[in-house]
């Protein structure tokens, strides 16, 4: 099942019988678990207009850069990870969507595993973040996408005049 958490990673509530280092770390780096994040990152991309523009419905096929624990707990350890889509333009030309860092949780319910997004809301309702420090946080072919936007926002305006 998969479900995205709209927990901030900041909450400190680390219990003192966490999970062990080796098992976290071969969580963070299982292959289906980073693979429920990326399909739950296209998934979440959908809420977001500028998300749905630069992820679209190809959020699944994206990777994972090798993610990390961050946080345990004695049932669950949240991963740190990058996020990298590689996607083709209009114009045939591939380029690459990158997030440098969010976090995933893992959870072990008993009878299986639970992944969700830990620090990408599906609304910013109630959180205190911005749609601009969201937007932030992804680059297009390495350039900040903020700055995409400002420049297209200025060509935009340029052809107005």
């Amino acid at each position: 099942m998969l479900t995205t958490s709209l927990a901030v990673l900041a909450s400190a509530l680390q219990p003192a019988s966490a999970i062990s280092p080796a098992k976290a770390t071969d969580l963070c780096l299982d292959s289906r678990m980073r693979k429920m994040a990326a399909d739950l990152v296209g998934t979440w991309s959908q809420n977001y207009p500028f998300a749905r523009v630069i992820i679209g419905s190809d959020g699944q096929y994206g990777d994972l850069g090798v993610p990390h624990p961050a946080v345990t707990g004695s049932n669950f350890v949240v991963c740190a990870a990058s996020y990298n889509l590689i996607k083709v333009g209009r114009d045939g030309r591939s380029y690459s969507v990158t997030m440098d860092r969010f976090y995933f949780r893992i959870t072990d319910t008993g009878e299986g595993y639970q992944v969700s997004l830990e620090d990408l809301p599906d609304s910013l309702e109630g959180t205190g973040m911005t749609s601009r420090e969201l937007i932030g946080r992804f680059k297009i072919d390495g350039r900040p996408y903020a700055d995409i936007l400002a420049e297209n926002q200025r060509h935009i305006e340029g052809r107005r005049q």
